[in-house]
This record gives C-alpha cells, sequence and structure tokens, in this order.
C-alpha cells in the first residue's frame, strides 16, 4: 500500500508526535553531528529496512504533511542529477516531494549554499567530505558551492521508495577538444562539449575542402560527447575537422599517417 511506516519505527522519537523536530534528529545522525541509541534508531526506522536514511526522512514529511503534498498521481521513479560548474540542480520524472541524500569531495575551502525552498535541508563537512540532505518540492535549483565539487554516492527517493538518479555533467561553454591519437592511423577520437542542447554539425575535410565525412549532424544534448573517425578509406595527409554548434565554430587540424 506504500505506507513503509506501518511495519517499522513509528517516526516520533521525542514521544511528541511525528514533526519536525523528529526530522531534525534524524537528519542530524545521517549528518554524523549525532548518534541514536537502538531505541531512538528503531523509531527513526520507519520504512524498516535496518537502516535510517533519507527514505525515513521522507515518509516523516508524508506524515507531517499528508498525502496532499507528500504523494501525487505522478510520483517520480528517476531524477537526472545535473552538475553545471559549481551548481547543481535536478530534473524528475515526476511530481512532488523528492529526497536526496549526497555525499560531496570538495576543497577544505568549500561552502554551500542550498535552495531556500527546500522543505529540509542541511550538510556536515569533516575536512574535504561533505554530507547533505536535501528533500525539496519547488524547483530544480539544489546547491551552489564556492568552489568545485565531486558527487561521491547519492541516495534519492520519495515517500514511497527509493529511485533511480543519474549524474550528468554539464560544461559551462562549448568546446572541441583535441584530437586523441594526432597523427593517427586509421582512427582517432574527437571529443567535445556543449553547454546547451544544441544543433551540431561535425565534419571532416581535406586539404581542397571537400567533405570526406560527416560524423554529425543533428540535435544533441548538453554534455561532453565523442566520436570516433575511421579514416581507413581515406589516403594519409592532412585533413580538417570542422564543429558547428548554434553561433560556435571551431576547426582542428588531422594527420593521417598510414
Amino acid at each position: 500500500n506504500g505506507d513503509n511506516s506501518s511495519c517499522g519505527g513509528s517516526g516520533d522519537i521525542n514521544g511528541s508526535g511525528v514533526d519536525i523536530t523528529d526530522i531534525v534528529i534524524v537528519m542530524e545522525s545521517i549528518l554524523l553531528l549525532t548518534e541514536l541509541d537502538a531505541c531512538d534508531a528503531y523509531e527513526a526506522d520507519v520504512t524498516a529496512d535496518g537502516m535510517v536514511n533519507i527514505l525515513d526522512i521522507l515518509v516523516m514529511v508524508q506524515i507531517i504533511l499528508g498525502d496532499d503534498l507528500a504523494r501525487t498521481d505522478n510520483v517520480a521513479t528517476s531524477v537526472n542529477l545535473i552538475q553545471r560548474g559549481n551548481q547543481l540542480s535536478y530534473k524528475s520524472d515526476g511530481d512532488g516531494l523528492i529526497g536526496f541524500e549526497l555525499t560531496l569531495s570538495h576543497d577544505s575551502d568549500c561552502e554551500f549554499s542550498i535552495n531556500s525552498d527546500a522543505f529540509v535541508a542541511d550538510y556536515n563537512t569533516a575536512g574535504t567530505i561533505t554530507k547533505m540532505i536535501i528533500v525539496i518540492n519547488e524547483g530544480n535549483n539544489l546547491f551552489t558551492s564556492t568552489g568545485d565539487f565531486r558527487i561521491v554516492d547519492v541516495l534519492a527517493g520519495t515517500s514511497l521508495s527509493s529511485i533511480d538518479a543519474n549524474i550528468t555533467i554539464v560544461p559551462e561553454s562549448f568546446k572541441l577538444s583535441s584530437a586523441y591519437p594526432n597523427p593517427f592511423n586509421p582512427v582517432t577520437t574527437l571529443s567535445f562539449a556543449i553547454p546547451v542542447d544544441s544543433e551540431v554539425i561535425l565534419s571532416v575535410y581535406n586539404l581542397q575542402g571537400r567533405e570526406v565525412s560527416t560524423l554529425i549532424s543533428g540535435n544533441m544534448e548538453a554534455g561532453y560527447h565523442s566520436v570516433v573517425w575511421n579514416a581507413d578509406a581515406e589516403a594519409s595527409g592532412v585533413y580538417f575537422v570542422k564543429m558547428i554548434a548554434g553561433e560556435f565554430v571551431n576547426t582542428q587540424k588531422l594527420m593521417l599517417v598510414k
């Protein structure tokens, strides 16, 4: 029936009914700020999976808010985390509350600013590792940081269950990277980055300016991409690869040596 709380703890840790103070206690435990004793850990494990994590917080939020906000007819089953520079946002395939339990790696002086629209949000940093909890149902921005960070681990879920979480790292600008290997025989890899969904044309020309191969022609999602050019049918010599994406145009010289 989706109500996992009936077979686990009640979520009422402090004995005054399930409220935000119970959520804070659980959150501080997850963030390693405090440690739950055996009795409190049992009450906090409302999903009865033997662990205290973001999924327990989501069920507790459901208990507090009721079904109208915590659940919808279109509950998310997957979420895509999008990292662009020092910002992390998300897109899901559904509506309603989504919770994130994140472990981040970063420099020792990195600080975070979490979206103020989050229903529940906090983090704890120890050296170069940060544990973060976010429960949100509005907007798509999760946080910004003052420095570079890397997502080490993520657990995402709704009040019903955990959901699949994918991570997409989006570049901040267009770029055509150096082909590798170059010189090559007869295969080389061409890598490029696009910060927004774009129509991309990637073509190879010979010294006479004749197009000898169209490697990519069509719309591509923002992100990092690569394509392999097999020049087995071409003669040794100098070639040029040209990338066009919106107003971005870049050309690179290739050397085929057979």
